[in-house]
């Protein structure tokens, strides 16, 4: 294990972003969806009357409920807190080692930061953990260890010709996030499909016509899909750190095209194993 003890929350608060956005749970999820489709953030907090957290919703929350007949219903009916993920509450003076255990257990990579009064003050992804790793040094206790060690799946690879309801469900039979466009080498990613599906562009199709829309090829993001980074495959821990924020894809991808790195191999992963 790379411990980081006696390391505490406050200090990830002072060096990366932990920006929070909150939408109430008795609200539809098209809610959530749309904040995640407008803004540059990977999941938003749900609250309860009183301004407590009680979950996170992110795209892969979201696209779980997609039926190519029922989606705007569904969209408008289902409510956040019939949807949400539970995730780790926790206090500033925490300690990091001891968080990242607990998201290994939980196993989404997110916690909500609370202040004395239980309401919630900043949302810690795994980004802004990446990102304290660096800023931290921590990297230099890493240069041994090889990143491709702490893959935790295989590169699934899919045409771009495929369906948006055929890219959909691979990603939820196969419990990842993102996947990877054979022909263009662009990554396709819960939250591209998330920007692209609620934009304003599509939001009326997708009430009067939604099988239209996911009949759409995959090549239909457009600017949706992100070129991820390509790394050797002997790549070393802190170098990979270092990477894995510069591109929008958010992850890595071995020259030889056989594996992927993301955010929570370099992360929960590496600290926790």
């Amino acid at each position: 294990m790379q411990s980081i003890l006696g390391v505490s929350i406050k200090q990830i608060l002072h060096t990366s972003p932990c920006v929070l956005y909150k939408v109430k749970e008795d609200e539809p999820i098209i809610s959530a969806g749309l904040h995640l489709s407008q803004l540059d953030v990977e999941g938003v907090v749900a609250v309860d009357g009183a301004g407590k957290p009680t979950g996170i919703i992110i795209g892969y929350n979201v696209l779980r409920l997609v039926n190519s007949n029922t989606v705007w219903s569904t969209f408008y009916q289902t409510r956040i807190s019939d949807s949400k993920m539970r995730v780790l509450l926790t206090k500033p003076e925490d300690d990091v080692q001891t968080i990242v255990k607990s998201i290994l257990n939980n196993g989404w990579g997110y916690a909500i930061v609370v202040n004395p009064g239980g309401a919630p003050t900043n949302l810690i992804g795994l980004l802004d953990i990446a990102d304290f790793l660096v800023k931290s040094g921590f990297t230099a206790k890493v240069t041994n260890v090889r990143a491709r060690d702490k893959a935790s799946n295989p590169l699934i690879s899919i045409s771009e010709r495929a369906t948006i309801m055929a890219v959909i469900q691979t990603m939820l039979d196969k419990h990842v996030r993102r996947l990877f466009i054979g022909e263009s080498e662009l990554v396709v990613s819960d939250r591209g499909i998330i920007k692209w599906l609620l934009s304003p562009a599509n939001l009326g199709r997708l009430r009067d016509a939604p099988n239209t829309v996911f009949a759409s090829p995959l090549n239909s993001l457009g600017p949706m899909l992100h070129k991820p980074v390509f790394v050797e495959k002997d790549l070393d821990a802190a170098r990979a750190l270092q990477l894995i924020s510069e591109g929008d894809a958010r992850c890595l991808i071995t020259d030889d095209r056989k594996m992927i790195l993301t955010p929570w191999d370099l992360t929960i992963s590496l600290l926790a194993k």
